[in-house]
């Protein structure tokens, strides 16, 4: 088998006298944003709820999850103003549990505008929503927390 000496996407070069990675890309802070969010009774389709905002830069942590169990809708669709499901789309029966990213799956290293199926980075801060895809079934809450990877 041949021999080869080869770097990780850190390192522009692999030879001795090639510089170290920038600390920047090597430096991953993790920020913890956790909330609640309530909906009423009568709530109706087309309602939405700014859970919050992330940085378009930033990386989902596996740890990142929603508890849905006493959400007052059957579907559970989170995403950006426009992409109503871009982060989630599923029914509530599935399970009262959703993490959206897991250890190792295709967005575990994909930028959050990646992961949001967005063309191009818009930049700055994405403001992730919870909507409405049908009527209430009940008034209720969803707590959620987001695990980001920032590097800046």
């Amino acid at each position: 088998m041949p021999r080869r000496d080869t770097k990780s996407t850190l390192y522009s070069d692999h030879s001795p006298d090639a510089s170290m990675a920038d600390p920047q890309d090597l430096l991953g802070i993790p920020y913890v944003t956790t909330g609640m969010v309530t909906n009423e009774a009568d709530d109706s389709f087309g309602s939405t709820f700014l859970l919050c905002e992330l940085p378009s830069t930033c990386y989902l942590d596996p740890a990142t999850f929603f508890t849905v169990g006493a959400w007052g809708f059957d579907l559970i669709r989170i995403g950006t103003a426009d992409e109503i499901s871009a982060l989630v789309g599923q029914a509530k029966s599935v399970g009262s549990l959703i993490q959206p990213v897991a250890a190792g799956d295709a967005d575990y290293d994909r930028p959050l505008w990646q992961v949001l199926d967005l063309t191009e980075d818009p930049g700055g801060n994405i403001a992730i929503y919870a909507h409405a895809a049908g009527a209430a079934t009940a008034a209720g809450q969803m707590r959620f927390r987001f695990v980001t990877i920032r590097n800046n």
